[in-house]
Protein backbone atom coordinates (compact mmCIF):
# COMPACT_ATOMS: atom_id res chain seq x y z
CA UNK A 1 0.00 0.00 0.00
CA UNK A 2 1.24 3.57 -0.93
CA UNK A 3 3.24 4.99 2.30
CA UNK A 4 0.46 8.68 1.60
CA UNK A 5 -2.83 6.25 1.66
CA UNK A 6 -1.54 4.90 4.74
CA UNK A 7 -0.65 8.26 6.42
CA UNK A 8 -4.43 9.38 5.43
CA UNK A 9 -5.73 6.06 6.85
CA UNK A 10 -4.01 6.55 10.15
CA UNK A 11 -4.36 10.05 10.38
CA UNK A 12 -8.19 10.71 9.94
CA UNK A 13 -9.24 8.95 12.93
CA UNK A 14 -6.59 10.94 14.84
CA UNK A 15 -7.68 14.12 13.80
CA UNK A 16 -11.89 12.76 14.22
CA UNK A 17 -10.56 11.58 17.85
CA UNK A 18 -8.63 14.96 18.17
CA UNK A 19 -11.37 17.54 16.91
CA UNK A 20 -13.75 15.59 19.32
CA UNK A 21 -11.55 16.05 22.52
CA UNK A 22 -11.16 20.02 21.27
CA UNK A 23 -14.75 19.74 21.66
CA UNK A 24 -15.52 18.47 24.67
CA UNK A 25 -12.40 20.70 26.36
CA UNK A 26 -14.32 23.92 24.41
CA UNK A 27 -17.94 22.94 25.69
CA UNK A 28 -16.58 22.73 29.40
CA UNK A 29 -14.25 25.93 29.24
CA UNK A 30 -17.96 27.56 28.01
CA UNK A 31 -19.83 26.05 30.80
CA UNK A 32 -17.22 26.93 33.68
CA UNK A 33 -17.32 30.31 32.14
CA UNK A 34 -21.02 30.74 31.92
CA UNK A 35 -21.01 29.05 35.66
CA UNK A 36 -18.22 31.61 36.92
CA UNK A 37 -20.69 34.64 35.46
CA UNK A 38 -23.59 33.10 37.43
CA UNK A 39 -21.82 32.39 40.41
CA UNK A 40 -20.16 36.12 40.44
CA UNK A 41 -23.85 37.54 40.08
CA UNK A 42 -24.91 35.33 42.27
CA UNK A 43 -22.65 36.29 45.02
CA UNK A 44 -23.20 39.81 44.69
CA UNK A 45 -27.15 39.30 45.07
CA UNK A 46 -26.19 37.86 48.47
CA UNK A 47 -23.45 40.68 49.14
CA UNK A 48 -26.33 43.16 48.43
CA UNK A 49 -28.78 40.96 50.80
CA UNK A 50 -26.55 41.17 53.79
CA UNK A 51 -25.91 44.13 53.33
CA UNK A 52 -29.70 45.14 53.49
CA UNK A 53 -29.68 43.18 56.48
CA UNK A 54 -27.08 44.57 58.09
CA UNK A 55 -28.37 48.21 57.32
CA UNK A 56 -31.77 47.58 58.36
CA UNK A 57 -30.51 45.67 61.53
CA UNK A 58 -28.30 48.68 62.63
CA UNK A 59 -30.28 51.14 61.72
CA UNK A 60 -32.98 49.48 64.19
CA UNK A 61 -30.54 49.20 66.65
CA UNK A 62 -29.58 52.88 66.82
CA UNK A 63 -32.94 54.02 66.46
CA UNK A 64 -33.74 51.66 69.58
CA UNK A 65 -30.97 52.70 71.72
CA UNK A 66 -32.07 56.15 71.04
CA UNK A 67 -35.65 55.59 71.96
CA UNK A 68 -34.35 52.99 74.72
CA UNK A 69 -30.92 54.51 76.29
CA UNK A 70 -28.65 51.38 77.07
CA UNK A 71 -28.99 52.90 81.28
CA UNK A 72 -32.41 52.73 81.16
CA UNK A 73 -33.35 50.73 83.32
CA UNK A 74 -30.30 51.82 86.11
CA UNK A 75 -31.63 55.40 86.24
CA UNK A 76 -35.83 54.93 86.49
CA UNK A 77 -38.17 53.43 88.37
CA UNK A 78 -41.00 55.42 86.97
CA UNK A 79 -44.02 53.45 85.29
CA UNK A 80 -44.94 56.31 83.58
CA UNK A 81 -41.54 56.89 82.14
CA UNK A 82 -41.13 53.23 81.51
CA UNK A 83 -44.50 53.64 78.74
CA UNK A 84 -43.13 56.89 77.33
CA UNK A 85 -39.99 54.90 76.12
CA UNK A 86 -41.76 51.59 75.21
CA UNK A 87 -44.73 53.38 73.30
CA UNK A 88 -41.89 55.86 71.41
CA UNK A 89 -39.65 52.80 70.82
CA UNK A 90 -42.96 50.97 69.51
CA UNK A 91 -44.27 54.25 67.02
CA UNK A 92 -41.09 55.31 65.30
CA UNK A 93 -39.05 52.03 65.04
CA UNK A 94 -40.28 49.49 62.30
CA UNK A 95 -39.08 45.84 61.71
CA UNK A 96 -40.61 45.54 57.95
CA UNK A 97 -37.15 46.20 57.08
CA UNK A 98 -35.14 43.65 58.82
CA UNK A 99 -38.15 40.81 57.99
CA UNK A 100 -37.64 41.99 54.24
CA UNK A 101 -34.23 41.89 53.90
CA UNK A 102 -34.21 38.74 55.74
CA UNK A 103 -36.79 37.02 53.38
CA UNK A 104 -34.29 37.87 50.87
CA UNK A 105 -31.70 36.24 52.62
CA UNK A 106 -33.67 33.11 52.80
CA UNK A 107 -33.91 32.99 49.19
CA UNK A 108 -30.48 33.14 48.24
CA UNK A 109 -28.13 32.44 51.01
CA UNK A 110 -27.23 28.97 52.18
CA UNK A 111 -29.48 27.60 55.26
CA UNK A 112 -26.83 28.76 58.08
CA UNK A 113 -26.84 31.94 56.94
CA UNK A 114 -30.63 32.09 56.52
CA UNK A 115 -31.06 30.87 60.11
CA UNK A 116 -28.98 33.60 61.47
CA UNK A 117 -30.55 36.09 59.80
CA UNK A 118 -33.94 34.38 60.80
CA UNK A 119 -32.22 35.25 64.24
CA UNK A 120 -31.63 38.90 63.85
CA UNK A 121 -35.19 39.30 62.71
CA UNK A 122 -36.89 37.24 65.68
CA UNK A 123 -34.54 39.64 67.78
CA UNK A 124 -35.79 42.57 66.09
CA UNK A 125 -39.15 41.50 66.61
CA UNK A 126 -38.52 40.60 70.49
CA UNK A 127 -37.09 43.94 71.49
CA UNK A 128 -40.66 45.03 69.53
CA UNK A 129 -42.29 42.65 71.46
CA UNK A 130 -41.26 43.32 75.16
CA UNK A 131 -41.45 46.93 74.74
CA UNK A 132 -45.26 46.79 73.45
CA UNK A 133 -45.77 44.25 76.74
CA UNK A 134 -43.78 46.95 79.04
CA UNK A 135 -46.31 49.25 76.96
CA UNK A 136 -49.51 48.18 77.77
CA UNK A 137 -48.11 46.82 81.31
CA UNK A 138 -47.53 50.18 82.11
CA UNK A 139 -50.86 51.73 80.43
CA UNK A 140 -52.81 49.49 82.73
CA UNK A 141 -50.56 50.12 85.60
CA UNK A 142 -49.23 46.66 86.27
CA UNK A 143 -45.93 45.97 87.38
CA UNK A 144 -43.75 43.90 85.00
CA UNK A 145 -42.52 40.48 85.11
CA UNK A 146 -38.97 41.47 86.75
CA UNK A 147 -38.21 43.82 89.35
CA UNK A 148 -37.44 46.60 87.46
CA UNK A 149 -39.38 48.02 84.68
CA UNK A 150 -37.86 47.86 81.28
CA UNK A 151 -35.14 45.22 82.10
CA UNK A 152 -37.07 42.55 79.41
CA UNK A 153 -36.56 45.09 76.78
CA UNK A 154 -32.99 45.61 77.50
CA UNK A 155 -31.78 41.88 77.74
CA UNK A 156 -33.59 42.16 74.39
CA UNK A 157 -31.49 44.52 73.00
CA UNK A 158 -28.54 42.92 73.93
CA UNK A 159 -30.01 39.56 72.56
CA UNK A 160 -30.40 41.81 68.94
CA UNK A 161 -26.78 43.03 69.36
CA UNK A 162 -25.62 38.98 70.03
CA UNK A 163 -27.90 37.94 66.37
CA UNK A 164 -26.25 41.07 64.93
CA UNK A 165 -22.67 40.33 65.48
CA UNK A 166 -23.62 35.96 64.55
CA UNK A 167 -25.03 36.93 61.48
CA UNK A 168 -22.25 39.38 60.41
CA UNK A 169 -19.61 36.56 61.41
CA UNK A 170 -21.63 33.88 59.36
CA UNK A 171 -22.11 36.03 56.44
CA UNK A 172 -18.68 37.00 56.10
CA UNK A 173 -17.35 33.81 56.60
CA UNK A 174 -19.20 32.69 53.43
CA UNK A 175 -18.78 35.47 51.56
CA UNK A 176 -14.93 35.43 52.54
CA UNK A 177 -14.04 31.92 53.60
CA UNK A 178 -13.43 31.13 57.15
CA UNK A 179 -11.15 34.17 59.20
CA UNK A 180 -7.89 32.37 59.59
CA UNK A 181 -6.54 33.19 62.94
Amino acid sequence: MDPTVTAAIIAAPVAVIAAGAAYAAGRLQARGTYRGAVDAVRREHQRNAYRALLTAAREFQNLTTEAWPPNYSQTTDSPAQARTLASRQVRLVPTKPITEAAVDIALEAPDAIAAAADDVSKAAGRVHAEAAVLDLRSARGRRTTSSVPGAEVSTALVNLDQAIRAFTLAARDHLNGPASN
